[in-house]
């Protein structure tokens, strides 16, 4: 048996499909209110004979496709199944994610462990903090010139915060939110008392620059390589106290205890562990970290096609194991919004309105059918909807993408509703190096700014923009984050605090935008440019 987290072997065909997987959890996902015979519907008064009818249904839709169509068929269904997760009342909902959750556990192969044990190696950085107020990446210029500061606080900050929030990239609750910890003289007092473990900590949307200039405790999980040395490197000149997962069959025959700074045993070139074959272990180190310290774990993989379900698998073992052996841990995600998600009844209302005002020649390419189709939130039934379900699938991510990511926003109500506290904002689509490196992407980011209020965030506003709005979660009772604020249903907790990048208020669907996004990248716009009216 192999080590780690693997697909399944379909027992007829000897070979492994995600495709049969996948379709088995969404399945799964539909079976409690498949068989919701009363109240499965909402409480006041929706029929829910006919929501269990339209859950039937589509069970049966999902079962009848062939699996050769599903690449080009899952985009629909999947965000059918969000829409009346939507209807459905908030207990049947949690029911729903549950059952998804249970059933990926059960049908993934997590295989013998990897016999390692795993120590841990620190490293105390020895910089000093050089800025006591929390600062934020700026935006690049109109025609995507260098800013002449690369950071933002204060009052500049909150300008920008609130440039975005009207052009509608981000909401208004969010700039307000991160306004507040702008506020703060010293932002080290919300690490205090905390380990940060980043599961994935080389993500370039990740918070540890931030977190280590505020002098935080960070257990840094992630393969050992050059971008884990840099890492390491980094800490070095900072605040910060790094902890290092070293797995014994990493350390050389001669090291007995200790680990050196230097050489090739050195710390930087031995650390690190695989979250799809360690994932097991590497929750028991997380679970034996600071048993005196609240430890907030984030969740930050990304790796492309069917990696990022077995990755994304691995971090939920480390979330569930550690939660189940530390009560106080919270959990920390970037939700995605090119999902089926609820969205606020403000952008929603926002997205028509812009609609009934776009330009001629966006009118006439959505008469043509061939671009700009209006997305609205899709009414199964004549009662309105509980919540407004957005569709933020795109075909070209594909269905292990939206597996990957629906699994985790499952996990964060999950884990909410047990009592644990649970941070899961939505971030923007950003010029990283993954996104940039392929070309039909880097042209069709740039090219969506022409659709407002659409926006490509540069890396550096983005992750200090997502970091903000984790500590804000953390440090405020308010939050929905905590499990103590009530929610009229589960699928709420995405709404708040979101860094969606326009998403959310633009009027066409994000397939239906693509490419012409693609062209219009390619042959007109200038890469790297902010969209004028976005800018303070």
């Amino acid at each position: 048996m192999m080590v780690g987290i693997h697909w399944p072997v379909d027992p007829v065909t000897g070979k492994v499909s995600t495709t049969k997987t996948g379709k088995k959890v969404w399945i799964a996902a539909l079976r409690p209110l498949a068989k919701e015979q009363e109240g499965g519907g909402r409480k006041d008064g929706f029929n829910s004979e006919e929501l269990q009818q339209r859950a039937q249904m589509l069970i049966q839709k999902i079962e009848s496709m062939p699996d050769k169509n599903w690449r080009h068929g899952y985009s629909s269904i999947v965000y059918e199944i969000s829409v009346l997760m939507g209807y459905a009342s908030g207990d049947v909902a949690l029911s729903m994610a549950r059952s998804g959750i249970d059933e990926l556990y059960n049908l993934m192969d997590f295989g013998n462990e990897s016999g390692c044990s795993i120590s841990t190696s620190v490293v105390e950085g020895k910089g000093s903090m050089e800025y006591k107020r929390f600062r934020m990446g700026a935006p690049r210029g109109k025609n995507g010139e260098i800013p002449s500061q690369l950071y933002l606080s204060g009052q500049l900050m909150k300008d920008q915060l609130n440039s975005w929030a009207s052009y509608g990239c981000i909401e208004r609750d969010t700039a307000e939110h991160v306004s507040q910890i702008c506020d703060i003289e010293d932002v080290s007092s919300l690490v205090e008392g905390k380990v940060f473990v980043l599961l994935g900590a080389t993500s370039e949307l990740g918070p540890y620059r931030s977190l280590a200039e505020m002098g935080a405790t960070i257990a840094c999980v992630a393969r050992k390589g050059q971008k884990m040395k840099n890492l390491i490197d980094e800490a070095r000149t900072l605040p910060c106290t790094l902890l290092l997962p070293v797995k014994s069959t990493n350390l050389p025959e001669h090291v007995e205890e200790g680990i050196s700074d230097e050489g090739e045993s050195g710390v930087a070139n031995i650390a690190g562990a695989d979250l799809i074959t360690d994932s097991k272990e590497i929750a028991d180190w997380v679970s034996s970290l600071y048993p005196d310290r609240r430890l907030v774990i984030v969740s930050l993989a990304y790796l492309d096609g069917e990696k990022h379900v077995r990755a994304s698998l691995g971090m939920d073992l480390i979330c569930k194991t550690v939660c189940e052996r530390r009560r106080d841990t919270a959990l920390a995600f970037i939700v995605s919004p090119a999902t089926a998600h609820a969205i606020s009844e403000d952008a929603y209302v926002d997205r028509l309105s812009r609609l009934s005002s776009t330009p001629f020649w966006h009118k006439a390419l959505t008469f043509s059918g061939l671009a700009l189709q209006p997305q609205m939130s899709w009414t199964l039934f004549k009662e309105p909807p509980k919540l407004h379900i957005l569709n933020g699938l795109a075909n070209l991510q594909g269905p292990n993408y939206a597996l990957a990511k629906t699994f985790q926003q499952w996990r964060a109500m999950v884990a909410r509703t047990d009592g644990y506290l649970v941070s899961a904002n939505h971030g923007p689509s950003t010029r990283t190096v993954s996104m940039t490196a392929h070309s039909q992407v880097s042209h069709a980011l740039e090219g969506m700014q022409v659709f407002e209020p659409l926006i490509a965030f540069d890396t550096l506003p983005a992750k200090t923009l997502m970091t903000c709005l984790l500590l804000w979660d953390l440090s405020r009772v308010e939050s929905k984050a905590n499990a103590d604020v009530s929610l009229d249903h589960p699928m709420e907790l995405f709404i708040e605090n979101s860094v969606h990048g326009g998403i959310w208020r633009c009027p066409y669907s994000m397939d239906s935008i693509g490419a012409l996004s693609f062209l219009i990248g390619k042959l007109f716009l200038n890469h790297g440019m902010s969209p004028e009216k976005s800018l303070a």
